[in-house]
C-alpha cells in the first residue's frame, strides 16, 4: 500500500454484511496515491463460504482518458469489454472503462451519433499518468491497428483526449471541409497563374528562338546556318554572317551604274519625256492641289539606340563626321545617358547640342538636335518610331533589332528623311515597308531562280 493511504487503511470502506455493498468512508485527496487491497469472505444461508481478492485503485484526472467514438450509445455499451480488450492488448496495458456517456458540445447539449467512454489504464498495479498515454497516442502505426481491430466490431474511434472531458463543437467537420474546399479553390487558381505563365514565357521564348534561328524578310542563308549554327541574317550586299553597318571594308556597288547598264530599267530615258523639259507648263484641265508648307526646322543631327549594357544597336547620321570623331561621340554620350539616374529629365544639354532620350524596356533611344529645337517634338518623333517598330514587329524587342536590323533602318528612313520627320502617318510608313518587303521577296526569289539555271 502506498504510504499516503496509512492512515485510512482501517476506516477507507464499509462493507455491509447484509446486501455485500461496499461504501467508501474517506475523502480522497490530491496526495493519496496507489490502491487498497484485501480480501472479502462470503458466507450464505448453508454456511457455504467463498472468498474474493479486491483492488481498489484511486484514479484522479493525471489517470483519466477520453476516447470519441462515432457510434451511438448502445452500440458503446454493447461492445465495453470489448472495446476494453482492445486497449489493453493494444497499448500492453490494462484497460478499464469507467464511465459511457453521450459526447456533449460546449453547452452541454448531446450530440447525435457521438459517444464518449471515460476510462483508465493500470500496469504493474500503478495507475498510468497521461504522459504516458500521450506518447503512445503519437504512435501512429499502433492507434492505426487498434482502429482495424475496432473496425471489426463497426467502431469507428474519432479522438483520444487525456486530462480534462473534451468539450466538442458540431461543425466542426463541417469546418474542416469549407477549410480544404478553400485550400483547393486557392491551390487551383495558384494552377491557372503558373500555366498562364508558363504559356507566355514559351510564346515569347518560342519568339526569341525563331528570331535568333531563322532568316527573314529576303535575307540570305549563311554556310553558318546551313551547319545548324544560328548567325544573324544579313541583306544581299553584306557578306555571310556580317553587319554592313559595321563592316566599313566592304562597299555597295553603284546601283545607278548597274541599272542604267542592264538596259531593263524603268527609269532609262525618262530625262526625255516633255515633262522634264524647261519650258514644260503643266495643262490648264490638269488639277493641281494646293498644298501649304510647312516649314518646320526641327532637324535632328543623329539617332542613337543602345542596350542598358551600352551595347549600340542602332545608329543614323544626318550630319557629316569622320568616323573617329562619330566613334567618341556615340562613346561618351552612351556613357552620359546611362548614368542617369530613371526619374531625372529625358532632355539634357551636352556640349553644343540638345540631347533627348528615352527608354523602352532595354532599349534607349537618343537623338541629338539644335538648341533652338523643339524637345517635345523629338520626344513625339522617338514615340512614333517605336510605335512603328511594334507595329511591323508586332510587340518588338531588342532581338528584333539585332538580327533585322535593316528593317529599323528602312522605317526610321520612310518617317526621318534628312534629319527632318517627312511622314506623321503610321499607316502610310507601314505600307511603304510592306512593299519594301515584297520587292525583297520577288528579288530573293529570282536570286535563286538563277542559281539553280532556271532563269
Amino acid at each position: 500500500m502506498d504510504p499516503s493511504l496509512e492512515a485510512v487503511r482501517g476506516t477507507a470502506f464499509v462493507l455491509n454484511p447484509n446486501s455485500g455493498v461496499l461504501t467508501l468512508n474517506m475523502q480522497p485527496t490530491a496526495s493519496m496515491h496507489g490502491m487498497f487491497q484485501f480480501q472479502v469472505l462470503a458466507t450464505d444461508t448453508e454456511e457455504a463460504t467463498d472468498t474474493a481478492n479486491v483492488k481498489i485503485y484511486l484514479i484522479s484526472s493525471m489517470n483519466r482518458v477520453f476516447f470519441i467514438f462515432v457510434n451511438t450509445l448502445e452500440q458503446i455499451e454493447k461492445n465495453k469489454d470489448f472495446i476494453a480488450q482492445t486497449f489493453s492488448i493494444g497499448f500492453n496495458m490494462t484497460c478499464n472503462v469507467d464511465q459511457v456517456v453521450p459526447a456533449t458540445d460546449s453547452s452541454g447539449v448531446a450530440l447525435d451519433d457521438l459517444t464518449e467512454v471515460r476510462a483508465h489504464f493500470i500496469r504493474d498495479n500503478t495507475p498510468v499518468t497521461t504522459d504516458v498515454i500521450e506518447e503512445l497516442r503519437s504512435d501512429t502505426a499502433l492507434l492505426r491497428t487498434v482502429q482495424t481491430t475496432l473496425n471489426t466490431e463497426l467502431l469507428v474511434l474519432r479522438d483520444l483526449v487525456t486530462g480534462d472531458s473534451p468539450t466538442l463543437t458540431p461543425a466542426a467537420g463541417r469546418n474542416a471541409v469549407y477549410v480544404l474546399a478553400a485550400l483547393c479553390a486557392l491551390l487551383t487558381l495558384i494552377c491557372l497563374v503558373l500555366l498562364i505563365t508558363f504559356f507566355v514565357k514559351s510564346r515569347a521564348l518560342k519568339r526569341r528562338l525563331e528570331a535568333l534561328s531563322m532568316t527573314k524578310y529576303g535575307s540570305q542563308d549563311s554556310g553558318l546556318n546551313r551547319a545548324g549554327l544560328a548567325a544573324p541574317g544579313t541583306n544581299k550586299h553584306a557578306t555571310e554572317g556580317s553587319n554592313p553597318i559595321w563592316n566599313e571594308a566592304i562597299k555597295a556597288p553603284d546601283f545607278d551604274a548597274i541599272s542604267g547598264d542592264s538596259d531593263d530599267s524603268d527609269l532609262i530615258g525618262i530625262e526625255n519625256l516633255p515633262q522634264f523639259r524647261d519650258d514644260y507648263f503643266p495643262p490648264e484641265n490638269s488639277s493641281i492641289r494646293d498644298v501649304d508648307v510647312v516649314n518646320d526646322n526641327n532637324k535632328m543631327q543623329f539617332m542613337l539606340l543602345f542596350s542598358r549594357q551600352g551595347k549600340l544597336r542602332l545608329q543614323k547620321w544626318y550630319v557629316a563626321h569622320p568616323d573617329k570623331l562619330k566613334k567618341k561621340i556615340t562613346r561618351e554620350l552612351i556613357t552620359t545617358v546611362l548614368a542617369r539616374k530613371p526619374k531625372m529629365c529625358s532632355f539634357l544639354e551636352w556640349k553644343d547640342v540638345k540631347v533627348v532620350y528615352k527608354r523602352y524596356a532595354s532599349l534607349y533611344f537618343c537623338c541629338a538636335m539644335e538648341q533652338e529645337d523643339n524637345e517635345l517634338l523629338t520626344l513625339e518623333l522617338i514615340h512614333r518610331y517605336v510605335e512603328l517598330l511594334d507595329k511591323y514587329f508586332g510587340s518588338v524587342c531588342e532581338l528584333d533589332i539585332i538580327f533585322n536590323f535593316e528593317k529599323a533602318y528602312f522605317i526610321l528612313d520612310e518617317l526621318v528623311l534628312g534629319g527632318e520627320l517627312q511622314e506623321t502617318s503610321k499607316k502610310n510608313v507601314l505600307k511603304a515597308i510592306a512593299a519594301q518587303d515584297l520587292l525583297q521577296e520577288d528579288e530573293t526569289v529570282d536570286a535563286a531562280l538563277r542559281d539553280v539555271g532556271l532563269l
